[in-house]
């Protein structure tokens, strides 16, 4: 009989230590992990309104604005992976560069990237994320990300590792006659922080700066008898049209981002339409001298190894065939079309 109770006994302890174990494994369930954003804007800039953008006929075309709702594309990546690529003093990788990103490091660290997020640029320099899209820092409080973004948007960009390795195609318009082929040939780039990574609650600065060279032309007429045309074309040769990027010389020198003869892309040609200004009115009065004004944007060239040459052209006039339509100056000196400049030129009729 005392047999008997006592194994009731130690049925009755065994399930009551099996019940606390239950209650015990839901009391330690892990809480919720709250995520930062990552809050941004744009900052070294002042925002404009696209009225004030206009620049088919502007010398002022790299004026460190960008026209609200300007898109740009943002990558955010992890400080592991960015440690992995980042270049040193001597323009070269770290000896690991490969084999982490390729492998260890960046595959880990894979689960968090942001590629190519598009954003738009508010009234107020913030980033609002049209596609829905919002950014968050790791969950550890203790990793940092990079963040840099590019100017103006496109949709077919690469991920980040081949962007950082392999770069990417940027070209600019071959016919500027217009404010958005302008806006869509002045390509920039930007990061957050000056070592790279960054981890904060409060809005992170993007400094933007013009990777391009800008070309300002103008055209004295010396009587405004000699303007007696529709229209006049300016069309700048000799230039580089496209150049593939590539962002890690960006973060270290961004004059040695486009000494590379390999990173040239000709293949669209070498000359761009400035503009086609118009001409006087028919029944104006023509008095001179005059002046046209106009620029291009086109990409740096730091060896010119060929000259640049100005075609100017003056149209019909009232249907009618013109004599002297069309002239050329030539600019064969070596000075360099450095990134982020801007060169003028004075062609005289």
């Amino acid at each position: 009989m005392a047999m008997r109770l006592f194994r009731v006994f130690c049925y009755l302890v065994v399930a009551l230590l099996a019940s606390c174990s239950e209650e015990t494994l839901v009391a330690i369930a892990p809480p919720a992990v709250e995520r930062q954003p990552i809050l941004l804007r744009v900052a070294g800039v002042e925002v404009s309104t696209e009225e004030e953008q206009v620049r088919a006929a502007n010398a002022d075309l790299q004026n460190a604005k960008f026209a609200v709702g300007t898109e740009i594309g943002v990558y955010v990546i992890h400080e592991d992976a960015y440690n992995a690529v980042a270049p040193l003093p001597h323009n070269t990788f770290y000896a690991t560069d490969m084999s982490r990103a390729m492998g260890g490091v960046f595959a880990e660290t894979s689960q968090y990237a942001y590629n190519n997020v598009r954003a738009l640029i508010t009234s107020n320099g913030t980033l609002m994320f049209p596609d829905g899209d919002e950014l968050y820092y790791p969950t550890n409080s203790d990793e940092r990300v990079a963040i840099f973004a590019y100017a103006p948007y496109r949709r077919d960009m690469p991920t980040p590792l081949n962007f950082f390795f392999s770069g990417a195609l940027f070209q600019v318009a071959t016919n500027q006659n217009s404010n958005a082929a302008h806006l869509a040939s002045d390509f920039c780039l930007g990061k957050v922080g000056t070592d790279g990574l960054v981890r904060s609650n409060q809005a992170e600065e993007i400094r933007f700066s013009h990777q391009f060279t800008r070309i300002d032309v103008t055209v004295a007429f010396p009587a405004m008898q000699q303007l007696a045309c529709d229209s006049v074309r300016v069309e700048i040769g000799g230039v580089v049209t496209g150049y593939n990027v590539l962002p890690t010389q960006f973060f270290l020198d961004r004059e040695n981002m486009f000494t590379s003869e390999s990173g040239r892309d000709l293949s669209q040609g070498t000359s761009v339409v400035a503009a086609t200004l118009p001409g006087p009115s028919a029944g104006q009065l023509l008095r001179g001298p005059v002046e046209l004004k106009c620029c291009a944007i086109v990409c740096p060239d730091y060896l010119r190894a060929t000259p640049t040459v100005f075609t100017v052209t003056r149209t019909r006039r009232n249907g009618q065939p013109l004599l002297d339509n069309q002239r050329t100056y030539t600019d064969a000196g070596q000075a360099p079309y450095a990134s982020g400049s801007s060169v003028a030129y004075r062609l005289e009729w």
